[in-house]
């Protein structure tokens, strides 16, 4: 089967027409989502019963809140794909070639988050160079919290695992809200090309809270990954090329995080 070059895809403009969800449900479902648990738990650490629960029993609260919050997910991504399908994607053959294609077009992104590789990188060669066992051990401290404080609610193995899989459930939902439905509404009001960098700046204005004083640095490879996967959208014909891209990008991101993880928590059995 030969890939198609055409642009935008001869099926968008049916997905475009094709009825959406509506406006108020995908603004409660992002809520929800993405900020629901997250400001339950701000306020219920508020309340010493609660502090003293999360404090003794770290793990179990952590696997409540990931649990809950995998459950939202699940529940949103499957309503929009049963309800919504046809203004999400055409059915393709091979749409792995399409995938591997879109991946290729979205891996340069990842160089725009050139600095925790970085670091990882500067942090090793200090290891390798290094024989005080001392600054060795602050070295692997400070590496684990640069990579992770911003990601985890406390420090744990568990907290590891069960943030890496979200980074790998979200994304999902994410693509579906913004490169599904809200470039869909862009380009209904205002056409592909205007969407196309609409879509991925509303994205970007979505994860600034969560970037807190950093956003500037991340907020540019967020939109460059926003605006790839709308052009692969739009290409394609169907969001799950973008989807599939946008959960391999994922993991070349992760994956020094994860070097990362693994040292710490071996040097901390071990010590």
């Amino acid at each position: 089967m030969k890939i198609a070059w055409k642009f935008p895809h001869l099926s968008i403009a049916g997905q475009i027409l094709a009825p959406q969800p509506a406006l108020w449900l995908l603004a409660l479902s992002f809520f929800v989502v993405c900020w629901m648990l997250s400001l339950l738990t701000w306020g219920l650490m508020r309340i010493g019963i609660f502090i003293d629960f999360a404090t003794r029993y770290p793990v179990l609260y952590s696997s409540a809140f990931y649990s809950l919050q995998t459950a939202l997910v699940f529940y949103f991504t499957i309503i929009f794909f049963r309800r919504h399908d046809g203004s999400l994607r055409t059915p393709m053959k091979r749409s792995w070639k399409y995938a591997l294609v879109s991946f290729c077009i979205l891996l340069p992104v990842s160089i725009l988050d050139w600095q925790p590789m970085v670091k990882v990188a500067d942090i090793f060669t200090q290891l390798n160079e290094s024989h005080d066992p001392a600054l060795i051990r602050a070295t692997i401290i400070q590496l684990y919290h640069v990579m992770w404080d911003p990601l985890v609610t406390h420090q744990s193995i568990i907290t590891v695992i069960c943030t890496s899989a979200m980074s790998f459930l979200v994304p999902v939902y994410e693509e579906l809200l913004f490169t599904g439905f809200v470039a869909n509404r862009f380009a209904r009001k205002f056409g592909t090309i205007a969407a196309i960098f609409l879509t991925p700046l509303c994205f970007t204005l979505a994860h600034v809270p969560r970037f807190g004083l950093d956003w500037g640095i991340h907020s540019l490879p967020v939109f460059a990954m926003g605006l790839t996967c709308v052009i692969i959208r739009f290409w394609t014909g169907s969001v799950v090329p973008a989807i599939i891209s946008h959960l391999l990008l994922n993991l070349v991101i992760f994956f020094p995080k994860w070097m990362v993880a693994y040292i710490y928590w071996s040097w901390r059995s071990h010590h």
